[in-house]
């Protein structure tokens, strides 16, 4: 923490204290230690321009605790998602007064633009909104390779090929309207605001973050946000144009 934020969020060593036995649960459950078995040694160092804790985890027995590496990834990345899941928390947290209103708006935000594409969509099926062939031909090709496709077309059911036309269409449909790109500019500000109160003072984390984030709106991966996806989807097997 900056020593404004520190005084202004009252966060001392007691405050940190409750705040790790409150998250104990949580931060067993990154490194994969039984909370039963987790213990959490801490020093508090209240130094003048940057507050901060060092911490050690560690379990009761040499079973205790391990990280999973994910496809393409090293043992210090896999580290590094541990260590970040429980400094997202913290964070959270510490922050959760000044990041409340900003959740808040992104949701709203996020419904917008979603409710701005579906009527977009509609409105290019009734052929009353003026909409680049770019687009026309990119719903037109992934209607077809979707008539191809046996079964449920949702887009967390698609092969990866036809997701990422689903991508491109939903990149070129925003880049492309006016005020879906607003929205989405405004969106993309909000989640920038958000990371930045996890990573304080990092820029080289914050710019991975946005860029990772960027990603998964228009390449979610399994778990995250579809509806977008799915919406252009539904779009694409009902519009009248071929």
């Amino acid at each position: 923490l900056d020593r404004e934020d520190q005084q202004r969020l009252q966060v001392d060593r007691d405050y940190l204290q409750d705040l790790m036995e409150a998250q104990k649960t949580l931060w067993a459950k990154a490194y994969n230690i039984p909370p039963d078995h987790l213990h959490i040694c801490a020093s508090f160092h209240d130094v003048a321009h940057h507050p901060h804790i060092h911490v050690v985890l560690h379990g009761e027995t040499a079973s205790d605790g391990y990280v999973v590496c994910r496809q393409g990834q090293d043992m210090g990345q896999a580290f590094k998602r541990c260590r970040e899941t429980v400094k997202s928390a913290i964070a959270n947290e510490i922050y959760r007064e000044d990041t409340q209103h900003l959740k808040v708006e992104k949701n709203q935000q996020r419904q917008t633009m979603n409710q701005e594409l579906e009527k977009l969509l509609i409105e290019i099926g009734r052929n009353s909104h003026p909409v680049p062939d770019k687009i026309q031909t990119a719903l037109s090709a992934l209607a077809a390779d979707l008539a191809k496709r046996p079964g449920k077309h949702q887009y967390g059911y698609l092969p990866p090929a036809l997701k990422l036309q689903v991508d491109e269409v939903l990149r070129e449909i925003v880049s492309s309207d006016r005020q879906l790109k607003q929205l989405f500019e405004a969106y993309e500000k909000t989640q920038a605001e958000l990371v930045k109160y996890e990573y304080v003072g990092k820029k080289e984390t914050l710019a991975k973050k946005m860029t990772e984030w960027e990603k998964s709106f228009f390449h979610p991966a399994k778990g995250q946000d579809t509806r977008r996806h799915n919406i252009i989807i539904q779009a694409a097997e009902t519009l009248p144009f071929k």
